[in-house]
This record gives structure tokens, sequence and C-alpha cells, in this order.
């Protein structure tokens, strides 16, 4: 069992995915808002964490380059698989340039999803 903390502004998405990951045993989180992927990334120390790009607010790219801005300077190192609606290449580069892990396009596909979060967790 993993600690997965999800960060999507869409709460019905939010729960179609936590309810996917609920089913195979992993502790889920949630959070709204790209400046509660920072602090909760930090507080919670999750396993994984899938972070949505377009958040109110910080967008998901700002909060992920904080928070691996953190983690050089000896903060949390878990993983961050970015979800999104956008699916340009530019967007997905930049995405794994900053840290992601990898990168799932919206709406998720829920075997897609179980299988990458078993390979990262």
């Amino acid at each position: 069992m993993a600690v997965i903390l999800i960060i999507e502004d869409d709460q019905d998405q939010a729960n179609l995915i936590g309810k996917y990951l609920k089913s195979e045993d992993h502790s889920v989180h949630f959070g709204d808002r790209g400046s509660q992927a920072v602090s909760l990334f930090e507080s919670l120390k999750p396993d994984l964490m899938l972070l949505d790009i377009n958040l109110p607010g910080m967008d998901g790219l700002a909060a992920l380059k904080r928070i691996y801005s953190h983690a050089e300077r000896g903060g949390h190192t878990g993983k961050i698989l970015m979800i999104s609606a956008r699916d340009s290449i530019d967007d997905i580069a930049e995405a794994l340039d900053f840290g992601a892990v990898d990168y799932l396009v919206k709406p998720v596909d829920p075997v897609q999803l179980v299988g990458k979060v078993r390979n990262l967790v």
C-alpha cells in the first residue's frame, strides 16, 4: 500500500481517480490547488503525487518546479505523475524536464492509470 496524493480541481475527476487507487488498497489524499500540492507534498510525504496542470492560482507546472527545488535542498523526494487534458508534446516535455516521472492525458484510462501507479510505487 502506498500513500498517494491527488491534486485535481475537478472533484468528479479526483473522486474517480481516487476510487481506482483505493481499489488497489492505496491510502489516497486530495487537494485542489497548486499551493496545496507544495504544502501537502512536504507534510504527507506521499510515495506518489498525481498532479493536474490546470489548477487555480499556482498551476501544476509551477508547483512541480517548486516541489523539486525543495527536494534539491533536502525536502521530500517522492514521485510526481502529471495528469492533464493538455496533450501537446511541449506540455509533456516541459513536465518531464521539470522532474515528473510520467504524464497521463485526461480522460484517464483506469487500466493505464493503475498500471502506471503499480510500476511507480
